[in-house]
């Protein structure tokens, strides 16, 4: 990838380009991310089929009625292609595995293989202060993911808690900043919520280091984390 911000499935496609050689034509196997398939995906898998290479198909999250509840059935059609046809399916997790199952369908031969993590670059930081700092990171796609945790900041504050909230990464959507700019004064939270906005891998151990709970705010996400701060 050209650019220097990658998101979601890129990064680990950015990855095994540091590892593996890569070529257009003599090639052994081609492996593809769900969450960030080319626009000749189609393209790659057929030619794939027809020279008798293998297929290696990464597996993130699938559509469901409560987060596209008209188009679900659409977004897994598109997956259910590469689904059918890979000689090995890799899930992130085994949430992964039973909403593909569930949504999907079942591929011949599947691993789980969860997201790895250096944990010589990120690790918890030694720290026995008592947790005041909330983090929200990612890409955040849907309104919901942000205002709600805005909401967790200004419920624990009405609670007596003296706590701030850091927003890292890109609020995705149409006027994001105006609608978070207006919900957070309406709130009265602007002098307790920082924007850190997008950042590198390089980065993201000094970006996670910001907060002391990690709020995942995403529908069925499986992951809850607790991180230490400095």
């Amino acid at each position: 990838f050209p650019v220097t911000i990658v998101r979601g499935g890129e990064v680990k496609i950015q990855q095994l380009l540091k590892a593996y050689r890569t070529s257009s034509f003599d090639y052994s196997c081609i492996y593809l991310v769900s969450s960030a398939l080319p626009a000749n995906y189609l393209h790659l898998i057929e030619d794939a089929l027809a020279r008798g290479k293998k297929i290696i198909w990464n597996q993130n999250g699938v559509a469901y009625p409560a987060w596209a509840p008209h188009s679900y059935r659409g977004i897994n059609l598109r997956l259910k292609y590469g689904l059918e046809r890979a000689d090995v399916v890799v899930f992130q997790s085994k949430f992964c595995m039973e909403s593909t199952a569930r949504w999907v369908g079942t591929p011949k031969i599947s691993r789980v293989i969860y997201n790895p993590v250096d944990t010589s670059r990120f690790k918890p930081l030694n720290s026995k202060r008592v947790p005041s700092r909330l983090l929200l990171c990612g890409t955040q796609q849907a309104p919901y993911r942000v205002l709600s945790a805005l909401d967790i900041l200004k419920c624990l504050r009405d609670r007596g808690f003296d706590m701030t909230l850091v927003i890292a990464g890109r609020p995705n959507w149409h006027n994001a900043k105006s609608e978070i700019s207006n919900y957070d004064s309406s709130l009265h939270l602007d002098e307790r919520v920082n924007y850190v906005g997008e950042f590198t891998r390089d980065d993201a151990p000094s970006v996670y280091s910001l907060g002391d709970v990690l709020l995942r705010t995403k529908y069925n996400d499986p992951c809850r984390f607790i991180v230490t701060g400095k």
